[in-house]
């Protein structure tokens, strides 16, 4: 099952005007530039996890209700392979592929997604948003840089840092690399 940018943009658009918030108080509390949010909300430009992590924040809500309308209530949420949801982009130059493994969290706290980039499109930046987070390497290799300190990582490599942290990948160039993030609001 995949989940559109465009989707995902018009959810954007949608919860800030449920919660009766204009285009730069939401920029404000996410430390993003009102320009940015409104190109992302006119499906102009990608949105990265973390940028859409801190418009989570800053709309009050969790990073699932941009990706479903209904909110899990069960204790329990079982979800079969073929029903997760991959969040694709409609440019080739999207880097990163998202899977949202846990499509239907509601307001749990924590947000499993697997990450596969390639170190071909992919850009090196640093992010920081609010939360903790973990993150397992699967495949591949690349660095991984929280604050000032740069990890190389390879299969069944383990982070875990404060997201407040400046962290982000450093994908190796002509290297794909896939990793499991897990992170909290």
């Amino acid at each position: 099952m995949e989940i559109a940018e465009r989707q995902i943009a018009k959810r954007i658009g949608d919860l800030r005007k449920r919660h009766r918030l204009t285009l730069q108080q939401v920029a404000e509390k996410a430390g993003l530039s009102k320009s940015f949010l409104s190109k992302v909300e006119r499906f102009s430009v990608s949105i990265s996890i973390a940028a859409l992590s801190r418009v989570a924040s800053a709309l009050e809500v969790s990073l699932g209700d941009f990706f479903e309308d209904e909110e899990s209530r069960s204790d329990v949420i079982y979800v079969p392979r073929a029903q997760r949801r991959a969040v694709t982009g409609e440019r080739s130059d999207l880097p990163y592929q998202y899977e949202m493994l846990i499509p239907r969290r509601g307001r749990r706290q924590m947000q499993p997604v697997m990450v596969s980039l390639d170190g071909n499109k992919a850009k090196f930046e640093l992010r920081e948003h609010p939360g903790e987070q973990f993150l397992l390497m699967m495949a591949g290799e690349m660095g991984y840089i929280c604050g000032n300190q740069e990890f190389a990582l390879r299969p069944g490599d383990c982070l875990y840092f404060k997201s407040s942290i400046p962290h982000g990948p450093k994908p190796v160039r002509k290297r794909k690399a896939s990793f499991l993030v897990v992170f909290t609001p």
